[in-house]
């Protein structure tokens, strides 16, 4: 049974709360008082602490960062007032593992513990795709780990071809909505025609053309995450009705009436510093700190060169999968690999690596790369006597 400490001065509040989840098998302390709260989890440890950060005698961040420095670490979730995200925010970079905003639904609040507490019990660690030792990427994974498990918008930045969406997966994957839809919507692959029906669904007859209802991504992407790719391409009409969607949560299909509830998390991408676009006007200020809550910055292929081995490696274990047959890279071809700009980033590598590992039938050397590749390649140092 897990045991879960409530600390909150409303006495009312802690009633509802104990009853609630006692009924669903968990063991619940309720306390009033922060010194009261440090008291029980040094004593108890507690397999999750829900904690107000407004009580009488502390400050719930100054609680937050005592159970932090303790000996004995226990996960924190921090109850906010409704609308205060910049605090949820710092609370999560203070160390809480989520929050969760008052006045809440009882029966959300329910799920949300639940997957909360199953969420904890599954590794931060899994696979999800991302490669890589460097430590401009351990610190992305951090950032990543960090706030997955919250519903707080987050906005990747970096050049294209970084992988923008794989680490977008890697969040989805690693929150409490993992076993809901992840749907990506390419806001560069869509004409300013287009991009709002793909996002909003339309019905019937809405325009000429549309001869059945359509129902969009972001309500496809319910109970799940939706990814928005190079949002800096959206109009201003569209970026208007996105920041009411993260507002209100709620959509109206295009040529409909009646608004649909939506329970989604986003994460927005851009390959360009969506700052410089608002201060000069070409994006809406407020959407942009609404998606940015948390912002990190995707590190390009050249500032993490220790990985190309390792992406390399990975990409020609993949291909001798898929083509049946082994595939492997000479020292010097690899030794050209690690001496290039990369300007199109790991798309580019992965690129060169397959269709080389094609056309050189699996043994890849330096001759059967591009001409523009191999008059790249820089002189290597001698290596040092030992």
């Amino acid at each position: 049974m897990k045991n879960i400490l409530l600390v909150d001065d409303e006495k009312d509040m802690g009633q509802i709360v104990s009853r609630l989840l006692t009924g669903d098998g968990y063991g619940i302390e309720h306390v009033c008082t922060g010194m009261e709260a440090l008291e029980k989890i040094e004593k108890t440890s507690p397999d999750l602490v829900l904690l107000d950060i407004n009580l009488p005698d502390m400050d719930g961040m100054e609680i937050l960062r005592e159970v932090n420095g303790a000996s004995i670490r226990v996960p924190v979730v921090m109850i906010t007032a409704y609308g205060r995200i910049e605090t949820a925010v710092q609370a999560i970079k203070s160390g809480a593992i989520d929050y969760i905003e008052k006045p809440f639904d009882l029966k959300g609040f329910r799920e949300r513990i639940r997957d909360i507490l199953r969420s904890m019990g599954e590794s931060q660690n899994e696979d999800c795709g991302i490669v890589g030792s460097s430590p401009q990427i351990k610190k992305v994974m951090s950032v990543i780990n960090k706030f997955a498990l919250s519903d707080i918008t987050m906005l990747l930045q970096g050049e294209s071809g970084t992988g923008k969406e794989l680490f977008a997966k890697a969040v989805h994957q690693k929150s409490r909505r993992k076993n809901g839809p992840f749907v990506p919507l390419d806001c560069a692959a869509l004409s300013e025609s287009l991009v709002e029906s793909e996002m909003f669904g339309h019905e019937k007859g809405a325009f000429t053309g549309a001869s059945e209802k359509k129902i969009g991504k972001i309500e496809r992407a319910n109970g799940g995450t939706l990814f928005i790719d190079e949002v800096q391409n959206l109009s201003p009409s569209v970026q208007a009705k996105l920041l009411r969607v993260i507002q209100e949560r709620q959509i109206e299909r295009v040529g409909g009436g009646n608004p649909v509830k939506v329970d989604i998390r986003i994460v927005a991408a851009s390959n360009v510093n969506l700052k410089e676009a608002v201060d000069k006007g070409r994006f809406r200020q407020d959407l942009y700190y609404r998606i940015s809550q948390v912002a990190v910055n995707i590190p390009p292929l050249r500032e993490r060169v220790g990985d190309v081995d390792i992406l390399v490696h990975q990409f020609l274990a993949a291909y001798s999968k898929e083509f049946g047959r082994p595939c492997k890279i000479a020292d010097e071809a690899l030794m050209c690999l690690r001496s290039h700009n990369w300007p199109g980033n790991v798309r580019e590598l992965e690129n060169i690596v397959k269709s080389t590992a094609i056309l050189s039938d699996g043994d890849i050397q330096t001759r059967n790369f591009p001409e523009y590749l191999k008059a790249a390649t820089l002189p290597f140092p001698p290596r040092q006597a030992e």
